[in-house]
């Protein structure tokens, strides 16, 4: 049970929402969706004015070598491994103004609660701030969390966007001393970590539920592929002489969802094209897309991976083009812990809100950190479940309620749960 001298919630959840809409002008887009890439002036602007929260909130400030932000507020023992609380708040193009931010911001509120009152728990509590969680920028998202647990691969360094930047020199570009040259860190010791994050999809919604705990996250593999043929003159070359990449490359597209169709606990997407030259009047010579794979099968993901890979092949061969496929990132399904799922469970009955077991099929930052420590989830209704999306939006009601599970669950696992 919570300590009765904090049962009379000071959290601000009206401050909390006034923040999370200030976050949402911070930029880089046109439209009325909010686009924060990972690395850029808009996700730099958005991270340091976060770390102004977290400084009023009594927390003391630094970065790591990935620019992932540690907000730590002091326990009683200075020694103890801390509770982390964190997510990310780069975002897709065009994306909503909660997600990964709703987390951030709440432990944030968690941390000014006990500030406020003048209260130290025994662990310290971490908020935290996880670079590059989308994975739109380099096509491969989890950068901040793999880099801040050692799971960075050093090849992920050298991943590019689509003006050529490798990841390391986006990096070093928001400040460091000298240019990151490895991902070799020591590994963090964290007692626990939550992560509070907005559902993306429409169950809470449609059971009427303000939140409640997730029992596991799904695993995904991302892959580029790269089909190259022959360009040509769109006019002069005879249909049944050419070697489209790009038409290879649809029938690809197609051959994947067929595999996806065949199971019901598999997804997978193609969500990015690059057609080369890229000109009206030219037969594609060159196409380079992305592969999304996600389940909570790991040896259905690793199959469906191989069947695909086999598929497309022949598909090319028959067109007379060539195709080859890179594992760009891999996270495989991880579980909430058992003594998470009960602690949020319990925390959740004491606001009268019954559980309902949720499995993510999203990718979170909590996935990486289950690796080297017990993680727990809790999902937060969004209207109609749309996310990744301008819409995407959270009642200040379920949010307010979110908050003091939060607080719950962090004040018991700081306090020796």
């Amino acid at each position: 049970m919570i300590a009765k001298e904090v049962t009379e919630s000071l959290l601000n959840v009206q401050r909390m929402a006034s923040r999370i809409e200030k976050l949402s002008h911070i930029s880089s887009g046109q439209g009325p969706g909010v686009t924060r890439l990972a690395y850029t002036e808009s996700d730099e602007r958005a991270t340091q004015q976060v770390e102004e929260w977290m400084i009023a909130a009594g927390m003391v400030i630094t970065r790591d070598q990935f620019h992932n932000v540690i907000g730590r507020y002091e326990g009683t023992d200075v020694s103890a491994a801390p509770v982390v609380v964190g997510s990310h708040i780069d975002s897709v193009p065009e994306g909503g103004a909660y997600d990964g931010v709703l987390g951030v911001l709440a432990g944030i509120e968690v941390v000014q609660e006990l500030s406020t009152r003048g209260m130290r728990c025994i662990r310290p509590i971490h908020v935290m701030i996880f670079r590059d969680e989308e994975g739109v920028r380099f096509q491969a998202g989890l950068i901040g969390s793999k880099g801040f647990t050692g799971l960075l691969r050093e090849q992920d360094l050298q991943l590019q966007d689509e003006k050529g930047i490798t990841l390391a020199e986006a990096i070093t570009a928001l400040g460091e001393d000298e240019s990151i040259t490895t991902v070799i860190v020591k590994q963090p010791n964290i007692a626990s970590y939550v992560e509070l994050h907005i559902k993306q999809g429409p169950l809470l919604d449609e059971y009427k539920i303000p939140c409640s705990v997730v029992n596991g996250i799904a695993g995904a593999a991302r892959y580029r592929f790269k089909v190259v043929g022959n360009p040509g003159h769109a006019g002069t070359v005879p249909m049944a002489l050419r070697k489209d990449a790009l038409l290879a490359a649809a029938e690809i597209i197609l051959a994947i969802e067929q595999q996806a169709i065949l199971h019901d606990s598999l997804v997978a997407t193609v969500g990015h094209l690059s057609v080369l030259p890229g000109a009206s009047n030219v037969i594609p010579g060159v196409v380079e897309g992305s592969l999304d794979i996600r389940s909570l099968d790991e040896q259905l993901i690793k199959s469906s991976i191989a069947t695909i890979i086999q598929v497309c092949e022949q598909i090319c061969r028959l067109r007379g083009v060539d195709v080859s496929f890179t594992c760009v990132g891999y996270s495989p399904p991880v579980q909430a812990s058992k003594r998470m799922i009960s602690l949020i469970e319990s925390v959740l009955a004491q606001h009268k809100i019954t559980a309902l077991p949720l499995v993510s099929g999203a990718g979170h930052d909590a996935m990486v950190m289950g690796a080297i420590t017990e993680m727990g989830m809790i999902f937060v209704r969004c209207k109609e479940g749309i996310s990744h999306h301008p819409a995407e939006y959270v009642d200040i009601s379920d949010m307010e309620v979110a908050l003091d599970v939060l607080f719950g669950v962090i004040y018991q696992l700081a306090n020796d749960f």
